[in-house]
């Protein structure tokens, strides 16, 4: 019997299908790339926009893993199990929004690595009148500019030790 939630499920590896998995030293490896996955966490409700995101991460070309939490609560579980590398996250979402999320994952020293990145609908004026975010997170605004997020992902790997050896393209 499987025990795991349906959210724990829901990721996509943006490797080729042929390829198979395997542990090594804690880090999942692709015996191909022989590199780490790079982990992205997407915090989104909305299930037509977490799908065309697993997509444009898949063709990327990268071995990225994404995981996908539906709320800010299940964001914050997810992102204290999988270390993302980059973090992003809707800001209007049932339960504890993003807004919330933002501020309790500023709370958690462990997780201060993470680059974090809010995609939203939002104007800026809405988002200051709902009480702003942290600094040092960007915001980058709906329809998502999957160009720019891909530079975020990159950038943000380049300074994590265990990828700088490693080419990722």
């Amino acid at each position: 019997m499987d025990m795991r939630s349906d959210s724990d499920k829901t990721e996509t590896f943006a490797s080729p299908p042929q390829e198979t998995h395997a542990q090594g030293k804690g880090h999942e490896f692709l015996p191909a790339f022989n590199t780490p996955l790079l982990t992205i966490l997407l915090v989104d409700d909305d299930g037509e926009l977490t799908e065309v995101a697993k997509e444009v991460v898949a063709n990327w070309g990268w071995p990225v893993r994404l995981v996908v939490a539906q709320n800010g609560s299940e964001g914050i579980r997810l992102a204290g199990l999988n270390r993302p590398v980059v973090i992003v996250t809707d800001l209007m979402m049932p339960d504890m929004d993003g807004f919330q999320m933002l501020k309790n994952l500023s709370e958690i020293p462990d997780l201060m690595v993470s680059r974090v990145v809010v995609v939203t609908g939002m104007d800026d004026q809405q988002i200051k009148d709902h009480g702003d975010i942290p600094a040092g997170v960007e915001i980058l605004h709906k329809p998502t500019p999957y160009d720019r997020l891909k530079e975020i992902v990159l950038t943000s790997t380049m300074f994590m030790p265990s990828v700088c050896s490693q080419s990722v393209q």
